[in-house]
């Protein structure tokens, strides 16, 4: 099955709200690395620590490129969070698969406290306690001084402790915590601080056992077998959920001393043991004893040796002696689930060793497996290749250094490991400053990402340490492969391909789906209908079903949130009883629950962050004139406030009026119903011979709820304008006032035509001209109910952002505001000429100091390249 993989080049990975996160994804083959053809939609998630999705957009993706944004809540929490990306179609490989990264967001309006802290465990009896000191501050340093402070011990929404202190003089206090029996009790668990302002407070992860350590043994080939020598990696990991130094010693049953270890790079090491039958090992670390695998007493185990400099790989498969019986075996080595070298091995020798040219093997990690003679593995082993053929990348500044406001020029060049320059290759930039921005330089980027890390489950710490210049990179990056788990291959379906697949590959926005009887039989030549609102759009599509009753809209508008009303109709285009299924995009399953990470504000030691949050409110005062890339709080239009969220086809806040939060939540627990008749002047109800209905004075009112006419949400019984009143006052009872984010009343032609076009072509609609339309939106999103009558159905697909230009400031003469951007220049896509050159211009801002440029890229041939250098800006 053909794979893909994905990386997104975000312009930092630390966020200040309000803010904007900039993107460019490049979608490669899984197999070459050349661009994807497979999918045209990618979709990006930010997901919370506590595993909910906060923001789900989808991208269009055009020969494996995209390049989007997506603008972060300005009420998120602070923390951390994990950035998401994967097609449908990568569904089927699993979420080990997909692109993630772990990102920062602050909120400087809600938090001003720096805080130190210090912890310490201790027992008293049966109970176990963790002291923390804390020390507060604010960002300049000064101390909060004697006053109270309200600190709340948390698992999760459950309250454990609650105390007010008041603070010595420096802002100190201590506060002892009674930890829970975790068995019980199920964390994140957190220390909440809370000051008496609201931009006062703080939250610290409380991770009970500090110098606790989750130590795992990964024998070679997979199994300690008794009698052959085995190297054997390990990995220690802290609670804090990063790598941790240790050393410590194995012994046997019998407590002797058998042999020392300690950790070489990021908690990982490796020893080497020969294993007893009926022998069991025990390491002991820092007093504590972690068990290793039991010892086998039969079985294969592979080895690999691959030195640095040596152009093959020598592998040896050892077997324990009772199978030493000329068993066939079988020898392969994947790369990308793409077998690169096969060869039979008899059994007949308790160590068989052949030695591989790694000219067999294109860069990355090869899977070494040996196969029984049922096609069975039983003994696996990673390792890597790496024949230095990325592309070489190379920028050159105009100058050697610039002035504040200085237009700066940087010429760009992609050549291949030979030095030929490359045409047609991707390239993006990414131009930050390092006095408001930290650039990790280990961390992720195109290359450790296409090459290590897509092919390896969980968190790899400094992944771009392994393609450094360190001198035990190489060492290094063997232990990581002999320790780490990696994506586990799908045996079935690579030895025998064309297994059903359960996720299709999306071309683009397509709409799509069949019409069916009530007996499930396709409808051939059925007629279809849809009728598409969005932003400044209002439109209808009409179709017919092939000979498997599917039908498909494929020429879509090119706007951000699309919701389509589908009306099916029979091959007479007459109505009948019949389904309409939809194609629909299901999301991907939550990741795993991270650990807690340490907010920026605590214990730190970098100044970036603080300058950052310093810099932010007047950054936010200016931004629109130097950016224009960050929602405003509210959208202004005449006076009256948007609503977040609302589906109003003439723009949040085009209305005759417009209720918001503050008289929402004056309202109190009343219905919406109660709330229209109470508050939306001229609204009543009116009952004469035709039946009964809501109006304002003299117009019949028409609900839109989430973008949706409420009567595609009423089922047609025959009953007339009464029926649909109570159908309508049923539904307007049952939702309450806080579940509501804003109303929108819509009474003037002005504001009336855009509904009417739309609604008039809705063939169920009678009263769609000389209304009034009240526009409700909801927290949900989900209109009244999903009763819509089985011939028709509503669909609401991920929003699809499109590409936004990142705003390039144009200084003049007179321009006196304060420039003060984090990031500084952002070019998601530039193309290579046939000489292998492109080139891109900005500004400098305000700040002398120092500015990091990161390029990442990729060509038609599957090579990738990353480049970062350094900028001087000087007054």
């Amino acid at each position: 099955m053909p794979t893909e993989n994905i990386f997104l080049h975000t312009d930092r990975s630390y966020y200040s709200l309000p803010d904007t996160i900039w993107l460019k994804a490049y979608l490669l083959s899984g197999l070459t690395h050349t661009f994807s053809t497979i999918s045209g939609l990618i979709y990006v998630e930010l997901i919370s620590d506590r595993n909910n999705v906060v923001k789900r957009i989808s991208m269009p993706a055009e020969i494996g490129l995209s390049w989007s944004q997506l603008a972060l809540d300005k009420n998120l929490p602070d923390g951390y969070y994990t950035l998401r990306a994967y097609t449908n179609w990568m569904q089927n490989a699993g979420t080990d698969k997909f692109f993630t990264k772990r990102i920062y967001i602050s909120n400087p309006a809600t938090n001003k406290w720096l805080v130190n802290q210090h912890s310490h465990l201790s027992t008293e009896g049966k109970k176990s306690f963790e002291t923390i000191d804390v020390t507060l501050k604010d960002y300049n340093g000064k101390e909060y001084g004697t006053d109270d402070v309200t600190w709340t011990f948390k698992a999760g929404d459950l309250t454990l402790d609650k105390t007010t202190v008041k603070t010595n003089a420096d802002g100190s206090f201590t506060a002892k915590l009674s930890l829970p029996d975790t068995s019980k009790v199920k964390g994140p668990f957190n220390l909440i601080i809370n000051g008496k302002l609201p931009s006062q407070n703080a939250v610290i992860p409380v991770l009970g056992d500090i110098d606790g350590v989750d130590l795992q043994f990964m024998p070679e080939g997979g199994y300690l077998i008794a009698g052959l020598p085995t190297k054997i990696g390990f990995k220690a990991i802290g609670t804090n959920g990063l790598a941790k130094d240790i050393e410590g010693y194995i012994i046997d049953n019998k407590r002797k001393n058998i042999v020392s270890f300690k950790s070489a790079h990021k908690g990982m090491g490796v020893f080497n043991l020969t294993p007893e039958k009926g022998e069991t090992y025990t390491a002991i670390v820092a007093n504590k004893t972690f068990a290793l695998p039991l010892v086998s007493t039969s079985g294969i185990n592979l080895q690999v040796v691959n030195t640095l400099g040596s152009d093959s790989v020598k592998i040896s498969i050892n077997s324990s002696i009772d199978l030493l019986n000329n068993q066939p075996l079988l020898l392969a080595g994947f790369v990308n689930d793409v077998p690169y070298y096969e060869t039979s091995i008899i059994a007949s020798g308790q160590k068989k060793t052949v030695s591989l040219s790694k000219d067999l093997f294109p860069s990355g990690i090869v899977h070494f497996t040996v196969f029984n003679s049922l096609g069975q593995p039983i003994s696996e082993r990673a390792t890597f290749v790496d024949h230095s053929d990325r592309l070489i990348i190379s920028a050159m500044p105009s100058k050697t250094a610039y002035h504040t406001r200085d237009s700066v020029f940087l010429a760009i060049s992609m050549k291949s490991k030979i030095g030929d320059p490359i045409s047609a290759g991707s390239l993006s930039v990414a131009v930050t400053d390092d006095g408001l921005v930290k650039q990790d330089s280990l961390e992720n980027n195109i290359v450790s990402s296409m090459l290590l890390t897509s092919g390896l489950k969980g968190t790899i710490e400094d992944p771009a340490y392994y393609f450094s210049d360190a001198p035990s990179a190489t060492t290094d990056i063997d232990l990581l492969l002999l320790t780490q788990g990696w994506v586990s291959y799908n045996w079935p379906e690579i030895l025998q391909p064309g297994a059903q697949t359960k996720f299709t590959p999306e071309k683009g926005l397509i709409l799509s789906g069949a019409v069916t009887t009530m007996a499930d039989k396709p409808v051939v030549g059925g007629h279809v209908l849809v009728m598409i609102s969005g932003k400044k759009v209002s439109i209808m599509m009409d179709t017919v079903t092939d000979a498997n009753g599917r039908f498909a809209f494929k020429k879509l508008p090119k706007t951000d949130s699309l919701s389509f009303y589908i009306q099916a109709r029979n091959e007479k285009n007459k109505k009948a009883r019949l389904q309409v299924k939809v194609d629909q995009f299901t999301p991907a399953g939550g990741i795993k629950k991270a650990l807690p990470g340490m907010p920026w504000y605590v214990n730190t030691k970098d100044n970036t962050a603080v300058k950052l949050a310093e810099d932010k409110l007047e950054f936010l005062k200016k931004q629109f004139l130097f950016e224009g890339n960050n929602l405003l709080d509210e959208v202004n239009i005449g006076n009256k406030k948007g609503i977040r969220g609302s589906r109003n086809l003439n723009g949040p806040g085009g209305a005759d009026e417009v209720i918001d939060q503050s008289r929402i939540e004056a309202a109190g627990e009343i219905t919406l119903l109660d709330f229209l008749l109470k508050n939306v002047r001229g609204m009543n109800m009116l009952d004469n011979k035709e039946g009964r209905s809501y109006r304002i004075r003299d117009k019949t009112v028409q609900f839109e709820v989430d973008g949706w006419l409420s009567d595609r949400f009423l089922i047609d019984d025959g009953g007339g304008p009464s029926s649909r009143y109570d159908q309508l006052t049923t539904a307007l009872n049952g939702i309450k006032m806080k579940d509501i984010l804003g109303i929108e009343v819509l009474t003037s032609s002005k504001y009336t035509n855009a509904y009417a076009l739309m609604n008039s072509l809705d063939l169920s609609d009678k009263n769609s001209r000389d209304g009034a339309y009240i526009e409700i939106t909801t927290r949900g999103g989900k209109g009244l109910s999903s009763n819509v009558s089985s011939d028709a159905t509503d669909y609401k697909p991920v929003p699809i952002t499109w590409p936004k230009q990142f705003y390039r400031p144009r200084y003049t003469a007179s321009s006196v505001i304060t420039d003060l951007r984090p990031t500084i220049h952002w070019e998601p896509q530039l193309a290579t000429s046939k000489a292998g050159k492109t080139g891109t211009s900005f500004y400098a801002a305000d700040k002398p100091g120092i500015y990091t440029v990161i390029i990442q890229g990729a060509d038609l041939r599957g090579l990738v390249g990353f480049k970062r250098l350094k900028l001087s800006i000087i007054k």
